[in-house]
């Protein structure tokens, strides 16, 4: 097991978005090439207390992931600019166990493997979607923490790099 939480956001929390509250995540704000998350659009929201509002709600490093329409497989990473956001019934949360780098599982769903994994385990015939069951069968090999946190810091500099050359072009 690589996470320790394993959750969605609840439904009908659409009906509570407010203009000011606490950052919502919805799907939107997930991004198809990155594991950044597009903050431009967040919505926000006045939750009760309850039950549903504790479990929805995100910590640095918890891994978000897209699990319906066509967002599905699209892939964020929590970090303390989001922290305490909420997230809505279409955004898992995966939040990883102290011996997962959270940016390495982040890209470990991101990369071409994760992705076709969990475009394989979508089901439903006219709306695509993943079970938090298909998130917890998710495969990968993993190896100690130095190693994951030496490999997210390679692909943090080789995208930078790669934005950098981008830009100039």
């Amino acid at each position: 097991r690589v996470t320790s939480l394993r959750t969605s956001g609840p439904r009908g929390w659409a009906d509570q978005l407010s203009p000011s509250g606490s950052p919502f995540v919805r799907s939107q704000n997930l991004s198809s090439d990155s594991i950044g998350l597009r903050l431009d659009s967040v919505a926000f929201v006045d939750p009760p207390d309850s039950f549903e509002a504790q479990r929805s709600r995100t910590q640095p490093g918890d891994v978000l992931v897209g699990i319906t329409g066509a967002n599905t497989g699209w892939v964020g990473l929590v970090d303390n600019q989001i922290s305490g956001a909420y997230v809505s019934q279409h955004v898992a949360i995966l939040r990883p166990t102290s011996d997962v780098d959270a940016r390495w599982l982040a890209y470990s769903y991101f990369s071409h493997e994760g992705q076709s994994q969990l475009l394989g385990g979508q089901y439903g015939g006219t709306k695509q979607q993943l079970s938090l069951a298909e998130l917890a069968a998710f495969e990968l090999r993993v190896p100690d923490l130095s190693t994951q946190r030496e490999a997210a810091d390679h692909i943090d500099r080789s995208v930078a790099a790669l934005a950098a050359l981008a830009s100039t072009l």
